[in-house]
Order: structure tokens, then C-alpha cells, then sequence
């Protein structure tokens, strides 16, 4: 997108930082404590610089969470768990200590119900905000190192075409611990968007 562009990223950016704020209000009646978020940051990149910034979050083991969605635009939201805190928050969750080998048995069908609850908290703002008709696939749970394994095929295919690049950060700090979440807001063909964004949110033009 264009400098001229800018005011429409700025729209996305402000619906999505609501949605941002709907998902840590989910997670915080979640783990039973408020959730801070980090001020939502937009960018104009490639399906190649989000494998970048993939990599820069995974230092460690993660479990992810990520659904595409298609209609009126198109993408993927992902949710990132560090392993602890994916951990931390499936205890609480289940509302009770639990063993290593049944924390292994439920992590999968716990952070993928969670995933889904804070994507649909993003996703639904935004086609709420603008009117816009999405639909969303089932949850996929994942467990990744470095990036590898987050993009499937036609994704990586497309790896050098533009899209808009949208992430947050959940901070938890409760019940001794401390740590992060990450979600990630892959948005292509964002010119479609343009039109709803008008008139959603009239911006005015200059010459």
C-alpha cells in the first residue's frame, strides 16, 4: 500500500486494536486476571517477512494456533503459546493441577477451543466494523520451532505477494507467572477492503 494508502491502514489498525481488546478481555476472564495488551502494530509486508517475524518469536517451543479465513478478504490469525504459558493457561483452564502426561493429553483440544475464542474476537470485530463477510475455518492446532510448519504450501507460494501484517501481545503475569502470547493477523488482498473502509469510517481526502 501506498503513503496515500495510509489512512485506510490506520482504520484497519484502530478496528483491529479493538479486537485486540475484546481478546484480552476473553483471556483475562480466562486466567481470572486482567490481561495488558501491548499497542497493536501494523505493517505492509510479504507472507516471507511474516515467516521472518515467526522466527523471531519462536526461540523456544510453541504451540500455535492459527485459522484461515476467506470472503470478503482473505488470510490466516494466528495465535502463538510459548510452551509454559500455553501450559500455564491450559491449568487454569481446566481449573485444576494436572499431571505432565494429562497436560499432554488435553494441551491440543484446550489452546485450539482458546485460539478460536481470541481469533473469533479479532476477526469478528473486524467484519462486524466494516460489514464485511468472512468466513473462518475450523482451529488448527500446531507445535513448531523457528517458523517451520506455521505456512502451509500455497502460502509459502505466495510468499512474495503484499499483505498487511497485524500483531498483538498478551501479557499475563498471575498465579507466578509470567509471560506472553502472540497473535498475528495476516490480512491479503487488502485493497478490497478500501471500499468498506470508506464507508464505514469517511475519510477525508486531499489533494
Amino acid at each position: 500500500m501506498s503513503a496515500a494508502d495510509a489512512p485506510i491502514t490506520d482504520a484497519i489498525a484502530n478496528i483491529i486494536s479493538v479486537g485486540a481488546g475484546r481478546a484480552a478481555g476473553a483471556l483475562s476472564d480466562i486466567v481470572g486476571k486482567p490481561v495488558p495488551i501491548g499497542v497493536p502494530h501494523i505493517e505492509t509486508g510479504t507472507y516471507r517477512s511474516f515467516r521472518r517475524l515467526l522466527a523471531e518469536w519462536e526461540a523456544v517451543k510453541t504451540s500455535v494456533v492459527r485459522q484461515a479465513f476467506r470472503g470478503d478478504c482473505a488470510g490466516l490469525a494466528v495465535l502463538f503459546f510459548p510452551e509454559s504459558t500455553g501450559d500455564f493457561i491450559v491449568s487454569v483452564a481446566m481449573g485444576q493441577e494436572i499431571s505432565a502426561s494429562k497436560l499432554i493429553a488435553v494441551r491440543a483440544g484446550t489452546l485450539a477451543e482458546i485460539g478460536n475464542i481470541l481469533n473469533n474476537c479479532i476477526l469478528g470485530t473486524m467484519s462486524n466494523a466494516l460489514g464485511c463477510s468472512l468466513s473462518f475455518s475450523l482451529p488448527e492446532y500446531r507445535e513448531a520451532m523457528d517458523g517451520a510448519g506455521i505456512l502451509d504450501a500455497a502460502e509459502r507460494r505466495n510468499g512474495a505477494n503484499p499483505v498487511l501484517l497485524a500483531t498483538s501481545e498478551f501479557r499475563i503475569h498471575t498465579g507466578g507467572h509470567e509471560g506472553c502470547v502472540f497473535s498475528a493477523l495476516v490480512i491479503e488482498n487488502v485493497e478490497d477492503l478500501s471500499p468498506m473502509v470508506e464507508m464505514s469510517f469517511p475519510i477525508e481526502k486531499t489533494l
